[in-house]
């Protein structure tokens, strides 16, 4: 069934230019519903994430379907499939042709919902567990905590950065972002970035 698609751009007037996340909107509501059950799965193993992402994925088609763009949505929302084994209608009938190319796009969705849900969910858990461990070794000294000694690229850094870093880390970093926005990517840190760069 043939539902009316909103443009995502449309919908946010001042929206940063660039490329947008394919999901947003009703999509991104759909998908971060699920983070419990996604979490559950992650920490059962490999088989029950599989298992995750199939359900999702048959449940994805059934109510967005196979040929939603990118900067897509549903002009209005509806009430999620809870059927994950329901029949795609449309499907009932398809050659073997059709049937492959629908197989093909499926798993190609399936793959992209497996990549949002990792980047989503376990990029935020390691920084959690950085942030974590850096909190954890600031309090493993009882006494006041002393300033570490300097090293020569912070001295570099602090002398030479407007003259002979400043312009290169910023063009440096522009490369990165853009870098990360095209494959939907969180970024380098920034101060790595800039340390390479005064290493250099």
């Amino acid at each position: 069934m043939q539902r009316p698609h909103a443009n995502a751009h449309a919908k946010k007037p001042g929206a940063k230019p660039g490329k947008v996340s394919w999901v947003h909107g009703t999509k991104e509501v759909f998908f971060t519903s699920r983070a419990d059950e996604w979490q559950a799965a992650e920490e059962k193993g490999v088989v029950h994430l599989g298992r995750f992402y199939t359900k999702i994925t048959n449940l994805y088609i059934l109510k967005y379907g196979l040929e939603m763009q990118d900067n897509e949505d549903l002009a209005e929302d509806v009430a999620d499939p809870t059927d994950p084994d329901a029949v795609v209608p449309g499907t009932e009938n398809l050659s073997q042709e059709e049937a492959q190319a629908w197989s093909e796009k499926s798993a190609a969705i399936r793959k992209r919902i497996a990549a949002w849900y990792g980047r989503k969910y376990r990029g935020l858990e390691q920084r959690d567990k950085e942030l974590f461990a850096g909190v954890l070794g600031a309090l493993q000294n009882d006494g006041p905590a002393y300033p570490r000694r300097a090293q020569p690229l912070h001295f570099y850094s602090r002398q030479y950065y407007d003259e002979r870093v400043k312009t290169r880390f910023e063009k440096a970093w522009e490369t990165e972002q853009a870098r990360a926005k095209a494959l939907e990517q969180e970024p380098e840190w920034e101060l790595k970035i800039r340390n390479t760069v005064t290493r250099q």
